[in-house]
């Protein structure tokens, strides 16, 4: 009888280990989205994106944001937990002065707006 116990309890371990290894395998896979998240303070808000697991990428004093990686469930979250946070897909590149894209003049040409 001692034998067939302690063969359930393995089974049990086994079954305990996949489970938790399935988990996070399945939060490694789902996609990560950059955001930029704005609130009362940076402090707060940098506070809210990674007590849920997020990886804040940077702040932007000016407007009470910080720019992260985040996976969807974390962005509902987010939307839903009553912080009064505002969230907006980052989809902004740096561009440095020296790599414009416009050094052969097409960008420059097709911009009405272009200040040098």
């Amino acid at each position: 009888m001692k034998r067939f116990e302690m063969f359930l309890a393995a089974i049990g371990l086994v079954l305990t280990a996949y489970a938790i290894g399935s988990a996070q395998s399945a939060q490694a896979e789902q996609p990560m989205t950059k955001v930029i998240v704005a609130g009362s303070s940076v402090a707060d808000v940098r506070y809210h994106v990674e007590s849920l697991g997020g990886e804040v990428t940077g702040e932007i004093v000016t407007i009470n944001a910080v720019t992260a990686k985040l996976d969807l469930s974390t962005v509902q979250k987010l939307r839903e937990g009553g912080y009064g946070l505002s969230i907006f897909v980052d989809d902004t590149e740096t561009v440095s002065m020296n790599e414009r894209p416009d050094r052969d003049g097409s960008a420059l040409q097709a911009s009405h707006n272009y200040r040098s």
